[in-house]
């Protein structure tokens, strides 16, 4: 007979034995997981670092000589500069200006210290910079609380570009949880979701907008209280915009927007010099529907023809239904207006400032650095008019030569870029630089083509920027220089479909269609899907 207990001992060991070694080999399966680190993240270090940041005071006291002055906690992360020396309590007779809101805030701060530092009749007046430089309307709301204390005369909100950023600030414990959360893909995944829901606001997306503006409403009328308390004055800016800066593709609507049979009709017949006829078609097309990307595109055509009431109304619209983060609508704009209006602020209106001046009526880049920024010249007359509302009206001459420069090439390599552009960085840098190019092409090509190239950094956007160069030698009538910055862009990154394409759409418009068909076919072998080029193809090959 067998022996029962035997059995069951043997069995319970040879049990155990399995769970030590499943237990084993499980425990180093998930050591390796949470060790090796993620090689996709939910948020990049300086995003952590920078929501850490903003969790922490944005002054902090230093005693000198028996008294307290403020000092910038995090002055490299800035785009700004100062206070290093202003005292905690102000001087008797000045008076003390406050700027919150987004980086245009900061950057307008600066440009008023600058003209306040030149003119000796406005010694009186002191500049706090409290901008949240990238910062949500919770960044924004939070600065407000803390600098409110350092006894301000007049506050400045210049805000609504980031009316739609979704990030809150998170304390430093999160942010070394984040870190370590980071190193491992399985921890990431966690973490990734705590990151969305608790620390993201999404509770109002983009398709609920009305949400977001009775947010910064409440705000203005918050800010409006505080001064009507204390006596002191509240000056609200509209938001300048580049109308220019090609809008943001949704991901869910690409292929829908860029393959449409009419929209490529009219693509194909503007580059067949039919621009008449493409402008039509087009018009047709962006009646009653919701794409950015249509009226952009046809509010460039018809500035190109000339009719440039038209293409300023739909250039409006496309920034006004663009999806990017980062460019204020002309709704914020109407809201910033209306609230002036009724809670008795001072309005100085950027928005209109900037229109006045730009070519035609349509901001671009003879203003802008980049969607939303202005260059160097166009900030200071932003301060004069800033001090001009302090002032009485009075505004300090600010006379300053434009200086030209490539500053937008350079920023092709600014690491926030691919943030801004998301997932069509190539598409939208080189139909952005195109028009920063055309914009001042006779003084980037005044010192020869070569200048120009030269001008261009190298690294994995130098095919976009030559594309770009390209693109504006085109559309200027430079034919030969155009050829000849496609052809570095080909050179510079032979497996990217976009030289060729823009190379066959040159051969189009003068009427070389073979050659065009040629080249696409190229292309559709590098890239079976890309449908423009399919329909370029099969219009180009029936008309040769």
């Amino acid at each position: 007979m067998r022996n029962p207990l035997r059995a069951r001992l043997i069995l319970a060991a040879c049990a155990g034995a399995a769970a030590v070694l499943v237990s084993t080999g499980l425990g180093w399966w998930g050591w390796a997981r949470l060790s090796k680190p993620s090689t996709t993240s939910f948020a990049t270090d300086r995003q952590l670092l920078w929501q850490r940041e903003m969790d922490e005071p944005l002054f902090h006291l230093v005693n000198r000589n028996g008294r307290q002055f403020l000092v910038h906690t995090y002055p490299d992360t800035r785009f700004s500069t100062g206070p290093e020396n202003l005292p905690l309590e102000k001087e008797a007779g000045k008076t003390r200006l406050l700027f919150i809101g987004e980086s245009s805030a900061g950057l307008s701060a600066t440009a008023v210290r600058r003209i306040i530092e030149s003119h000796a009749g406005l010694k009186k007046f002191e500049v706090l910079d409290c901008a949240a430089n990238g910062g949500s309307l919770v960044m924004v709301e939070d600065r407000f609380k803390e600098c409110s204390r350092y006894s301000p005369n007049i506050i400045v909100l210049s805000f609504g570009h980031n009316l739609f950023y979704p990030l809150r600030p998170i304390s430093v414990f999160s942010y070394w949880a984040f870190m370590v959360a980071r190193r491992s893909p399985l921890l990431s995944r966690f973490a990734a979701v705590l990151h969305d829901d608790y620390f993201m606001s999404r509770w109002d997306s983009f398709d609920n907008p009305s949400v977001r503006w009775r947010r910064l409403d409440e705000f203005i009328a918050q800010l409006a209280a505080f001064t009507r308390a204390k006596h002191d004055a509240l000056i609200l800016c509209t938001n300048a915009v580049n109308l220019w800066v090609p809008p943001e593709l949704p991901p869910d609507k690409k292929n829908e927007i860029l393959y449409n049979a009419t929209y490529l009709k009219a693509r194909y017949l503007y580059a067949s010099r039919r621009q008449k006829a493409a402008v039509k078609l087009l018009s047709s097309l962006v009646q009653g529907r919701p794409f950015a990307w249509w009226r952009w595109t046809l509010g460039t055509w018809l500035y190109r023809q000339g009719d440039y009431a038209r293409a300023a109304f739909f250039l409006s619209e496309a920034r006004s239904l663009d999806r990017a983060h980062g460019r204020a609508s002309g709704a914020v704009n109407d809201l910033i207006r209306e609230s002036a209006y009724r809670y008795g602020a001072r309005l100085v209106d950027a928005d209109l400032i900037v229109r006045e001046e730009a070519p035609h009526g349509i901001p671009g880049w003879g203003q802008f650095v980049d969607q939303g920024h202005l260059n160097d010249p166009s900030y200071l007359r932003l301060a004069a008019a800033i001090l001009g509302a302090v002032n009485g009206g009075s505004a300090p001459d600010t006379k300053v030569p434009w200086v030209i420069n490539l500053s937008l090439v350079q920023q092709l390599q600014h690491p926030l870029i691919p943030i801004w552009q998301g997932e069509d960085i190539r598409s939208r840098l080189w139909l952005a630089m195109s028009y920063a190019v055309q914009s001042r092409l006779a003084e980037v090509l005044a010192g020869g083509e070569s200048a120009a190239a030269s001008a261009a950094p190298h690294g994995p956007q130098r095919a976009v920027i030559f594309v770009a160069f390209a693109q504006a030698c085109w559309r200027a009538g430079k034919t030969s220089a155009a050829f000849r910055f496609n052809e570095e862009a080909a050179h510079e990154d032979p497996g990217w479909e976009e030289p060729p394409v823009q190379r066959a759409l040159f051969d189009i418009g003068l009427g070389r269609r073979k050659d065009a068909a040629q080249l696409l076919r190229g292309v559709l072998k590098i890239n079976p899907s890309r449908l423009d080029a399919a329909y370029f193809l099969k219009r180009a090959s029936a008309a040769s």
